[in-house]
């Protein structure tokens, strides 16, 4: 399974610079929110998110979340919409699994390499599934809290300054 969502985020990741427009130059260092694992739910989950620089840009990226044991049989489908502040990131989808297209916010936290022991970072779900204000993100704060992966990894990158 684990395999199955790596291979998911390397092929959206893939795929979205494989669509970049002919001729356009990709960014030296883009923003990124990626990853992939098993949340402390045991959840499997894998995301590829790249935000977009600037006002009225729309960023690109889907997700994946199955956790068929706790009755979650998969939220899947492109992002609307993200926010990243540091370290922390909220992001929406378009659940496709849902009837209507449910829109759920996911709120990840990169709190660095996990190295030889546990991991660090964070994930959960966040706030409550609507379809108001699809392309609108909530700020993450150091008051937001995820609960820690279990095995995994999430990666923020914040781009060229």
């Amino acid at each position: 399974m684990l395999k199955k969502v790596g291979a998911l985020t390397a092929a959206t990741a893939l795929t979205t610079l494989l669509l970049q427009a002919p001729g356009e130059a990709a960014p030296a260092e883009a923003a990124f929110v990626g990853g992939s694992g098993t949340s402390a739910l045991g959840t499997g989950f894998g995301f590829a998110v790249f935000p977009v620089e600037g006002e009225g840009g729309k960023p690109t990226g889907f997700a994946l979340f199955r956790n068929t044991a706790e009755g979650v049989e998969e939220r899947l489908g492109g992002v609307t919409c993200v926010n990243v502040v540091g370290n922390a990131a909220i992001f929406k989808i378009k659940d496709v699994g849902s009837e209507g297209g449910t829109h759920r916010q996911f709120f990840v936290r990169d709190n660095g390499p996990t190295g030889e022991g546990e991991p660090t970072d964070e994930l959960s779900a966040y706030g409550v599934p609507s379809n108001e204000a699809p392309d609108k993100c909530d700020k993450p704060g150091d008051d937001v809290k995820g609960k820690a992966i279990k095995e995994g990894d999430v990666v923020i990158t914040a781009g060229e300054e």
